[in-house]
């Protein structure tokens, strides 16, 4: 094994880590932010509707600091880009854990203009693999899995420490871990800013330039959207991903209903185990079984189930690890019917998505702030379900085979 190898093997690894690393962060704060709100919320306001504003806001920061993260990748490189992307996670935590009024959570979000981690991590694969870059990002999905379902139980710890009255140790604690990655970051990433760059060693460049202007690529995906065998999918798509984005924004905020903190921090451990093991071991053979079609429809199914259960029963633990599983299954089998009428073009994929992750957060919080009933989400989100069965029974008749091959 030659030096360069090692240090490749090497990056890799420190890459993992820093991913996992950040989906504990990502995963313990998503489990307070609905406790701060409510604890610095000012009176009169409803903490509910403030919490989905803030979430609002981290995205359009995030989105509208993309093109600014992909041009930093390209002028000063994989390592520099990682150290800022780290960097600006932990002076976020860094905020959040000195908060003393509601201002400050807000102030909180700005540093997201530069937290494009996956998009980050997607370029440390390109720059610092060939032809095997595909192993690569599973296995950081994976490394993000593992942190997804650890950070929660960090905050059962916390919250049993601390009895249940700090709110805040867990944001230091984030914002220690990443500055450890940035440490990470700056002492075992290479500076891989030609290979992200240019595609001289036979890599594939994330980003490759192209002459195209902005204005054709906004025409062709316009002109793609409209077409028969396409729009049905998109509809499916734009529906499931409002549908994700409600449910991601409100389950913190259902489950803070019904438990105390530790318990909730203990139920968001469960549903991220659960999606995790249910990806990596369930969800390829049931694709290749049922194929892209069969998978979408066992998901909607599952989602009125789960939906109608959750606005039924006081408990909200396993109808909510239901929808999330049902959400994963839809999500996976419109994907990959996207991808056969979509080939490469995923401008609009990731248009759409961007548009749900912005009016979710709003639509969901709206919803459950009306009398604190989870039956108005549930209603929605089962009407868009039943919608994008609709389409998918009277307008998706695109064949498609019945066996896939899951990568």
């Amino acid at each position: 094994m030659t030096r360069e190898t090692r240090q490749r093997r090497r990056a890799i690894w420190i890459t993992c880590i820093n991913i996992a690393l950040h989906a504990a962060c990502s995963q313990l704060q998503r489990c307070l932010e609905p406790f701060q709100v409510e604890a610095l919320s000012r009176d009169g306001d409803d903490a509910t509707l403030v919490y989905g504003k803030l979430q609002t806001i981290f995205v359009l920061i995030q989105i509208i600091g993309m093109p600014i993260v992909r041009w930093l990748l390209r002028t000063v490189g994989v390592r520099t880009t990682n150290i800022i992307v780290f960097g600006s996670c932990a002076i976020s935590y860094a905020i959040v854990s000195n908060a003393t009024h509601l201002d400050m959570l807000l102030w909180s979000k700005i540093p997201a203009l530069f937290q494009a981690t996956f998009l980050v991590a997607n370029a440390t694969a390109q720059a610092l693999t060939h032809d095997d870059a595909h192993v690569v990002l599973r296995l950081m999905n994976m490394a993000y899995a593992v942190g997804a379902v650890i950070g929660p139980l960090v905050g059962v710890a916390f919250s049993r420490i601390s009895q249940g009255d700090d709110l805040y140790t867990g944001a230091r604690y984030s914002m220690y871990l990443s500055m450890a990655s940035v440490v990470f970051s700056y002492l075992f990433l290479p500076n891989q800013q030609q290979a992200y760059d240019n595609n001289s060693s036979g890599g594939t460049s994330l980003h490759p330039r192209t002459d195209i202007t902005l204005f054709q690529r906004i025409s062709n995906s316009i002109r793609t959207a409209m077409q028969s065998k396409v729009l049905p999918f998109l509809l499916l798509h734009a529906c499931n991903s409002l549908s994700s984005s409600i449910y991601s924004t409100t389950l913190p905020l259902i489950w803070k209903q019904a438990y105390l903190f530790s318990e909730m921090t203990h139920y968001m451990a469960m549903d991220r185990a659960a999606t995790a093991l249910f990806g990596a071991f369930v969800m390829g053979p049931l694709t290749q079984r049922a194929g892209c079609r069969g998978v979408v429809w066992l998901g909607f199914v599952g989602h009125l189930i789960a939906w109608c259960a959750l606005a039924q029963m006081k408990m909200a633990n396993w109808p909510a690890v239901g929808i999330g599983l049902c959400t994963q299954i839809v999500t996976t089998g419109v994907a990959m019917e996207l991808r056969q009428v979509l080939d490469d073009d995923q401008d609009l994929q990731h248009c759409l998505l961007s548009a749900a992750r912005i009016v979710g957060p709003i639509v969901g919080t709206t919803l459950l702030a009306h009398q604190g009933r989870v039956h108005y989400v549930g209603g929605v989100c089962v009407g868009m379900d039943a919608l994008s069965m609709l389409v998918l029974a009277l307008f998706a008749r695109r064949k498609v085979k019945h066996r896939v091959k899951w990568e």
